[in-house]
C-alpha cells in the first residue's frame, strides 16, 4: 500500500469492496487486496497478495527447485480463484464500468512470494513496473537526491522482506505460545520462566 503510493500510483485502496461487486455476491465474487492507478500506462493494477512455503518434492530428497518456484505456484492458484472475477470484467456486466474504446481491462497481479522471500515472476515483474512509475513520476530524478540515498526499487524490497520475516516471526511466536500471544507486539510471556512460579 505504502509502496505504490510512494512510487506514485493513484486512487490507492485497500481491499476494494466495489472491484467485483455485482447484484449478487456468487462463490467465485473477488476483492482484491490492492487497486491502484498507474499514471504510466493509465490502467488499474488489481493485486492480490499471497504467501507460499518453499516446498522440495520428496521432502527435500527430491531435485532443487528454483527460488520463487512455490511462490509461481501459488500466483497460478490465484489465477484460477480469479477466473470468474476477470470473466464479468471483461463482459461489463453488473457492476462494473461500461465497456468503451477507451477503456482498457485492469491488469491482474497476483504478488506471490515465498516465506523464505523469494518473489514470484508476477511479483518481480509489478515491482520493476512500480520502480518505472516511481522514475516516471519523479520525471527520471528517481530517490537519488543525495549520494547516500538508496535507490528506491532496493528500500522498497528490503521493506517487504522485512515484512516477511515478521510475519513468520509472529507465526512462530503464535506456535510456541500455544496459538496465545499477549498484545499485538512480538513481546509475548515466555514459557521458560516466570517469577511467579517460584
Amino acid at each position: 500500500f505504502d509502496m505504490l503510493k510512494s512510487a506514485g500510483f493513484e486512487d490507492v485502496q485497500m481491499e476494494d469492496r466495489w472491484w467485483d461487486e455485482g447484484d449478487a455476491e456468487t462463490k467465485d465474487t473477488r476483492h482484491p487486496d490492492i487497486t491502484a492507478f498507474n499514471p504510466r500506462d493509465r490502467r488499474r493494477y488489481v493485486i492480490d497478495v499471497v504467501g507460499a512455503w518453499a516446498v522440495q518434492p520428496g521432502g527435500g530428497q527430491g531435485p532443487w527447485r528454483d527460488p520463487g518456484h512455490s511462490a509461481n505456484g501459488k500466483a497460478q492458484f490465484k489465477w484460477r480463484s480469479y477466473k470468474g472475477a476477470l470473466a464479468r470484467q471483461e463482459a461489463g456486466g453488473p457492476g462494473w464500468l461500461t465497456k468503451s474504446t477507451m477503456k482498457q481491462t485492469d491488469v491482474f497481479v497476483p504478488f506471490a512470494f515465498e516465506v523464505g522471500g523469494a518473489m514470484g515472476d508476477e511479483s518481480e515483474d509489478f515491482l520493476s513496473e512500480a520502480a518505472k512509475v516511481a522514475e516516471h513520476c519523479r520525471r527520471g530524478v528517481g530517490d537519488l537526491t543525495h549520494w547516500s540515498a538508496m535507490i528506491w526499487g532496493g528500500h522498497w524490497r528490503q521493506r517487504i522482506g522485512v515484512e516477511i520475516a515478521r510475519g513468520l516471526a509472529r507465526c512462530i511466536e503464535r506456535a510456541a505460545a500455544g496459538g496465545r500471544v499477549e498484545g499485538s507486539s512480538a513481546r509475548g510471556r515466555s514459557q521458560e520462566w516466570d517469577p511467579s512460579c517460584c
